[in-house]
């Protein structure tokens, strides 16, 4: 396990970088709130953060670990424990981004993408047993 966090100082999130697959892995809680939905993700909990094609890296603001993380973190939460409809996961994945200073063509990018290709990802997860930890409570 590496000893770098990630992201930078104006994301709050530590997050381990560990191996491919599912390369960061939350090194403390994590407590996301808005108007409709309370999220708490627990240490421990695995991610990809961003699944950007290598081959679509080089556009700006393209990253897996920059502004979008957050959301990103959010998001991969949200497809692993199935605990809101994928329409409303997605819709919290752009609301986070925008919130978070991604700019227009990065966040309608990556919002598109996950409503085109994230199907699969849902569908897989939904037939994995459910982990343990972490919780959502809408308002």
């Amino acid at each position: 396990m590496s000893h770098r966090f990630i992201p930078k100082d104006w994301l709050p999130i530590k997050l381990w970088h560990m191996q491919p697959g599912r390369p960061f892995e939350v090194a403390s809680e994590v407590i996301y709130t808005n108007a409709v939905i309370r999220l708490v993700i627990p240490p421990g909990f695995r991610c990809d953060l961003a699944s950007i094609p290598r081959w679509l890296l080089w556009m700006p603001g393209l990253n897996v670990s920059g502004r979008n993380a957050r959301a990103a973190l959010i998001h991969d939460f949200l497809y692993d424990r199935q605990i809101v409809d994928r329409e409303i996961a997605d819709a919290l994945f752009l609301s986070v981004m925008k919130a978070d200073g991604v700019g227009w063509f990065a966040r309608s990018a990556m919002y598109l993408a996950v409503r085109a290709f994230g199907g699969t990802a849902w569908r897989e997860n939904r037939s994995d047993p459910k982990k343990l930890g972490g919780t959502a409570e809408l308002k």
